[in-house]
């Protein structure tokens, strides 16, 4: 499906005013992981709106995004295997075309009280962006998954606690220069592993784009999509 006609479907579905939207639950090993009450693996948010300044804290995980910590001043953690599968699912119905990466940083020894905006801490497990044989984009492949978002952890990762971190950018507005709207949303896991890898090739956020990335400056009116290229580092594989 042509990315034009896989947004207009989408926009008479949900309407302009279900635009945005935020995990509701994540699944992994077996475990499905709410988000409605704390203390929650994901961490919470203030809004649901897209963060447009890409040089501020909220570029990490999202607006004022803190861990969800329980009565007991305890946090979660949702537990993987090193190899298998987490997935992300968000609502409302995605409406717009655009990119989805995950970044994992690694958070030991407490990934409840690590910040996100740490310096240089995140590395890119995976991307989408547009995909030249199927003309869909990122998003289109989330949303016809019943928007949810699946993603393998490394099978070389050391061992330990990471945030994970799943990001959406809707390229309705990046024609213009800092009007490009990022969705990221943050977890904390413990993931169980025989592997020792630890990746070098780290970046930080905010740090890892400027607004006039290829990627994030982009007119959909008049480029071609197979020009497209996704924001950030590469991601990373075990050698």
């Amino acid at each position: 499906m042509h990315p034009t006609t896989f947004t207009t479907l989408i926009l008479g579905v949900v309407g302009l005013a279900q635009a945005h939207g935020m995990v509701d639950w994540m699944s992994m090993d077996g475990k499905k992981y709410d988000t409605a009450k704390a203390p929650s693996i994901v961490r919470g948010v203030s809004s649901e709106n897209p963060i447009l300044d890409i040089t501020g804290p909220e570029i990490a995980c999202n607006i004022d995004a803190e861990p969800r910590i329980g009565g007991d001043g305890s946090s979660l953690l949702g537990e993987v295997t090193s190899g298998s599968n987490i997935s992300f699912h968000w609502v409302p119905a995605w409406p717009h075309s655009g990119p989805i990466m995950i970044y994992m940083a690694k958070c030991d020894p407490d990934c409840g009280h690590f910040p996100a905006t740490e310096s240089k801490a995140w590395f890119k497990i995976y991307e989408s962006g547009y995909n030249a044989a199927t003309e869909q984009w990122g998003t289109e492949l989330f949303y016809n998954a019943e928007n949810t978002q699946r993603v393998t952890v490394p099978s070389c990762l050391a061992p330990g606690e990471y945030l994970v971190r799943m990001e959406i950018i809707a390229l309705t507005d990046c024609a213009k220069e800092g009007k490009c709207q990022f969705y990221p949303a943050c977890a904390q896991v413990k993931v169980a592993s025989k592997g020792t890898t630890v990746p070098k090739e780290l970046v930080a956020f905010p740090g890892a784009y400027k607004t006039t990335d290829k990627g994030i400056l982009w007119d959909t009116n008049s480029q071609d999509p197979k020009d497209y290229v996704v924001p950030g580092p590469k991601p990373f594989t075990c050698s």
